[in-house]
């Protein structure tokens, strides 16, 4: 480092620039340099420009795994978990279907920020120290679901079992046993089992990656400069996700109509990118005789809208809306007593995945529910059938407890009553099935306690 400053180089630029040659090498050549350590970086003399040295052993990438890795960097730089998922899935990442994971946790820390040598050691020694609080938090709770040691004692002393966790209650813990026993034993005779890791298999690629992605840090620390390489990296992942070849037309499916067929049609079948044109089934049930059924089969040319308008109009909308671009692609559902009457898809998934909505495409939805128990209250509210001032005590008397007696019904939708129930304790994921056993959940509630400091106009 001394001969850097010696010559006036710019060290940021310096690592900028390996930064960028690496990310052309995987996003643009498709090989790379794998075997990365500073002796294979030099800087000219004259250009003050590193120069990479040492090809003799280099990871070439197909352009499947090549388009899996830039989907891989962009979801991360995006925010993006389901297009995460399906890039660590892409590049061949084996995950254990029983084992919870994280998947932010493991994007968050391959793709980090580099920093200075002092600073990257604080926050080696700060993820450690954190580790082991995790661990030794996770030892003293356990939750129903976990696996767990269970010590029995009997006449011949104590002797180790595996069994699940049922419920927890207060000093003691319901277990069923392997064989099918189920027994309350004392909080202290429950040891929760090491967990496993929920990778089954790295990919050798990921695991050259993740040598390129430890030369970098580990250039940046030593010349003792911060780096987002994530920043630098993205824009030739995005390049190389714009110039990924799409399903060409002779792939393009022809329209389908089956007016006799049950409108949920062929749920399974994926469209060209070319031509997204829909394959519709529809329904056609006697109570709607008189329905106007000029777009029973909707089919638009391009990134067109697909499926059911018994209203007349929906898609048209919808298809203007994706081709002026406000919308990239979407879903549409109405229903009348349980009858749809409008089921339209069209658009394409994402920006830089040019296969068009399906109507059986997943998204991502966040908060949806919320509009959906608060138009539900606001229907019982208007059938009289309770009071927003009223407290939900007086509907519900054992959620009281723990100084829950003064919340409101009001207080509920609008996200103020300020409980914080550990659906998900911080100190182990836990699996998302646990948000669907309803009583569970629902007892989990009743012992969440009411925080003191409270926010809202509701609390003055």
């Amino acid at each position: 480092m001394a001969k850097l400053d010696e010559h006036k180089a710019d060290r940021v630029r310096i690592v900028d620039h390996v930064t960028r040659a690496y990310a052309h090498q995987i996003f643009v050549d498709g090989f790379y340099s794998a075997d990365p350590h500073p002796g294979n970086i030099l800087v000219d003399r004259t250009t003050l420009m590193p120069v990479l040295l040492d090809f003799g052993l280099t990871k070439e990438l197909d352009a499947h795994t090549r388009y899996n890795f830039a989907r891989l960097l962009v979801a991360v730089a995006e925010q993006d978990m389901h297009g995460l998922l399906d890039a660590l899935e892409g590049v061949g990442l084996k995950l254990r279907p029983d084992v919870p994971f994280d998947a932010a946790l493991l994007a968050r820390y391959f793709f980090r920020d580099a920093k200075t040598q002092a600073v990257a050691r604080a926050e080696s020694q700060q993820r450690r120290a954190d580790l082991r609080r995790r661990v030794a938090e996770a030892a003293r709770h356990v939750y129903a679901g976990d696996r767990v040691d269970v010590k029995l004692r009997g006449f011949l002393g104590t002797k180790s079992r595996k069994g699940e966790v049922l419920w927890v209650g207060d000093g003691h813990v319901r277990v069923k046993l392997t064989n099918g026993e189920e027994k309350e034993v004392p909080r202290d005779a429950v040891r929760l089992q090491a967990g496993r890791s929920p990778i089954d298999a790295w990919p050798d690629s990921f695991i050259f990656f993740d040598r390129v992605l430890g030369l970098l840090r580990g250039l940046t620390a030593a010349l003792n400069v911060t780096q987002s390489y994530l920043d630098v990296m993205v824009p030739y992942a995005r390049r190389a996700l714009e110039s990924h070849d799409a399903p060409g037309a002779d792939e393009q499916k022809t329209i389908k109509a089956a007016p006799s067929a049950p409108i949920v049609g062929a749920p399974g079948e994926h469209l060209p990118a070319a031509h997204a044109q829909v394959s519709a089934a529809v329904s056609t049930p006697a109570a709607d005789a008189a329905m106007p059924l000029s777009a029973v089969a909707v089919a638009l040319p391009g990134f067109g809208v697909g499926g059911v308008d018994r209203l007349g109009g929906i898609s048209e909308l919808v298809q203007e809306l994706i081709d002026s671009e406000d919308v990239l692609g979407c879903q549409v559902c109405v229903l009348r007593n349980g009858e749809p009457i409008v089921d339209l898809w069209g658009g394409r998934l994402s920006p830089y995945d040019r296969r068009p909505v399906a109507r059986d495409s997943l998204f991502n939805c966040f908060s949806v529910t919320k509009g959906v128990v608060t138009a539900a209250v606001l229907s019982l509210v208007q059938q009289g059938r309770i009071d927003l001032s009223a407290p939900v005590a007086k509907y519900w008397p054992a959620f009281a407890a723990e100084g829950k007696d003064k919340i409101t019904v009001e207080q509920v939708p609008h996200r103020c009553s300020n409980l914080q129930v550990e659906s998900f304790p911080p100190s182990r994921p836990r699996k998302i099935t646990v948000l669907c056993d309803w009583l569970a959940f629902s007892i989990r509630l009743l012992f969440t306690v009411c925080l003191t400091t409270c926010f809202g106009p509701w609390f003055a």
